[in-house]
């Protein structure tokens, strides 16, 4: 059973609402882990003024100091024999540790230390097509001919995710599997089997959400930052345009980490996501493993291992792309205004109206309050997912998921250094 520091760091993550990011600034901003567990001691005025909290967030802490909570949790980490780590801990998985907002915390179960520099990240659609599935397939046998240590992380879903994991064990792979639900019990069902299979074979199932807590929906958005964030590399291998692997991908890009993308056929909706990735030039081009592996030794200057150069790779590093710096951000109005200043005023009037009708018109393809919410806000100027996090009261994931449904509806675009901004065709 966990003692010490990492009780009391488990004691404010189960706090309801506190939220990710007010712990992270409360561990950022303490001294040592000794301060973290006199957290409770200190008054609201001290809680607000140490940690630069709001006073929401002071009130939850101050009001939720009951023990009960933590000892059911403790009971049932041992009941089901779940482990523990925290961001502070030197195991703690050290790519994960460098993203935006990490999980202070990580259950698992089985191992959780292995060589990122060996690790790929492979996701895709539950409703796989036998053309993803064979190639998922493929691809993992083929990536264990060029790497054997290798080790494949995914997400235990349905279709690719647990193809992936399946043909890992099969080459005899070390595989991670990280779940939105908690580790008390196995989602979906059927999958039960296979997580057992996973922990045989000295892989690991992790997750940051309690040990109790459902598969809510907006657990997977937050599950894929993990994913894309525990290796240098994300494989996409079956995306539509509503596909939550095109949230892995964001993330990925946003952690600065690769993006393979397996192109599909044409035509079929399962792979117009996918498609889009590689239409815009965000990700690259996966037409075999060992496009992925010549990454991975490059980015980490080791020889290829049975690879066969290729005399034209279709692999190349994304293009570095300087994003544009403005003291101040300028709206899309003031935009405009540095083009029709110098047009007579006739063609001025022409020109605002034409723009005015257009952003109007776009603003009727939203669905729903939070796209109104960050295409309002992207008005303003190009901003950062950070940046929108702070202006926006919704949670990152949300946020997240919201600028790839607005990219994919053409209505705004994104570069990558991670600024978002209003598509050219709709401010221009």
């Amino acid at each position: 059973m966990p003692e010490g520091f990492i009780v009391d760091l488990l004691r404010l993550w189960l706090i309801p609402n506190l939220g990710i990011k007010s712990l992270n600034q409360i561990i950022k901003l303490s001294k040592s882990p000794a301060e973290i567990s006199d957290i409770f001691k200190l008054s609201a005025s001290d809680l607000k003024n140490k940690y630069r909290l709001t006073p929401k967030i002071v009130h939850l802490i101050t009001n939720n100091s009951s023990r009960k909570i933590i000892d059911q949790e403790l009971e049932l980490l041992e009941q089901h024999q779940v482990k523990l780590i925290s961001v502070l801990d030197e195991n703690y998985p050290a790519l994960l540790k460098h993203i935006h907002n990490p999980p202070p915390i990580l259950y698992y179960k089985g191992n959780i230390e292995f060589d990122y520099t060996h690790s790929v990240s492979v996701v895709g659609t539950r409703m796989a097509s036998f053309y993803g599935v064979n190639h998922t397939r493929k691809i993992i046998d083929r990536l264990k001919e060029l790497d054997s240590e290798l080790n494949i992380v995914s997400g235990l879903a349905r279709g690719i995710d647990s193809v992936a994991h399946e043909q890992a064990l099969k080459n005899n792979l070390t595989t991670y599997a990280v779940l939105g639900n908690g580790l008390s019990f196995i989602y979906p069902k059927q999958n039960i089997f296979l997580a057992e299979q996973i922990l045989e074979q000295d892989g690991g199932i992790i997750s940051e959400v309690p040990l109790t807590s459902p598969p809510l929906t907006k657990n997977f958005p937050l599950r894929n930052r993990i994913i894309s964030g525990l290796t240098p590399a994300s494989m996409i291998m079956e995306a539509s345009t509503r596909s939550g692997s095109l949230i892995t991908a964001r993330y990925a890009l946003e952690q600065n980490r690769e993006v393979f993308v397996l192109p599909g056929p044409v035509g079929q909706k399962n792979y117009e996501g996918s498609l889009q990735l590689i239409k815009r030039n965000v990700a690259n081009l996966l037409t075999s493993a060992d496009d992925v592996i010549e990454s991975l030794s490059l980015k980490f200057h080791r020889p290829l291992a049975n690879h066969t150069q290729i005399s034209n790779p279709t692999h190349s590093p994304r293009p570095k792309i300087d994003a544009p710096h403005f003291d101040s951000p300028p709206s899309a109005t003031k935009s405009v205004t540095k083009i029709v200043d110098k047009q007579p005023k006739i063609i001025t009037k022409v020109i605002t109206k034409v723009i005015t009708n257009t952003v109007t018109k776009a603003i009727t393809k939203l669905d729903n309050e939070g796209q109104l919410n960050v295409f309002n806000q992207l008005q303003k100027g190009e901003a950062t997912l950070e940046s929108l996090c702070d202006c926006i009261n919704l949670e990152s994931s949300v946020i997240l998921a919201t600028l790839t449904e607005l990219e994919m509806k053409g209505l705004l675009t994104s570069n990558l250094d991670g600024f978002y901004m209003i598509s050219d065709e709709i401010i221009y």
